[in-house]
């Protein structure tokens, strides 16, 4: 079982950062190995969006963080639905800054979805409206030391707000980091509207820990660097006694 407390997780981060350069050839090869077993993989072809849906004004009125989820899986629709209102709206706001090479990407480290592979890491692609498979996840039971809290890893769901802060700095120098992490706070907050409206409930956090995402995903870091994250499912509740 993995310990959270605090200064032993500083010491962690720290030993991981002296050592982070020893790592990147060996992050390449597993890099490409996942792209490797990618083109192996057929892409999941996601359900027509729903439109139908809870009104917006009473979503602002009603809106809740929540932590705690129970066991049902997420209807593959719902997620689908969420992932394309992300993109669309960032597409929308965006576009100037997409052309200019600096986008975000956003995946979903799938446990609990009907009728989709778990548990699994995927890509969301917005042009044949897809998931793409990118890499094996433990199980729920497994992955207590992906996440500083340990509520996160019993969601059904996990929307990864990641990007291209390499391309980011490069185009806007220090501004570069700011840009693209309130582009990701805004794609999160689009994420956690959408499930509202579909009768989900979540909660925007920081996201995963960085050395469970390098070892299981695409997202190095430096390619491609984690920005913020969404955890969402349908609310556990508490039945009176």
């Amino acid at each position: 079982m993995a310990s959270f407390e605090p200064f032993q997780l500083i010491d962690k981060l720290i030993e991981e950062t002296k050592s982070f350069h020893l790592d990147c050839g060996i992050d390449r090869v597993i890099e490409g190995q996942q792209q490797e077993n990618t083109n192996i993989r057929q892409s999941c072809l996601l359900p027509e969006k729903r439109y139908e849906g809870k009104e917006l004004f009473h979503i602002l009125k009603e809106r809740t963080a929540t932590r705690f989820y129970d066991q049902q899986p997420i209807d593959l629709s719902d997620l689908g639905t969420i992932l394309a209102a992300v993109k669309e709206e960032d597409n929308r706001n965006w576009a100037r800054q997409i052309g200019q090479g600096v986008d975000i990407t956003v995946s979903v480290i799938a446990w609990r979805v009907q009728n989709l592979r778990c548990p699994f890491f995927y890509d969301y692609c917005a042009e044949t409206h897809s998931l793409k498979p990118m890499g094996e996840i433990p199980e729920q039971e497994k992955a207590d030391d992906w996440f500083l809290q340990k509520e996160f890893v019993y969601a059904p769901a996990i929307i990864i707000i990641n990007g291209t802060m390499n391309q980011s700095v490069k185009q806007y120098g220090g501004h570069g980091y700011r840009h693209l992490m309130v582009r990701g706070g805004a794609a999160a907050q689009n994420a956690w509207l959408s499930a509202l409206t579909l009768g989900l409930q979540g909660t925007i956090f920081a996201g995963a820990l960085p050395r469970p995402l390098r070892e299981c995903t695409p997202i190095d870091g430096r390619h491609r660097t984690q920005l913020c994250a969404f955890s969402f499912g349908k609310p556990l509740s508490f039945s009176e006694k």
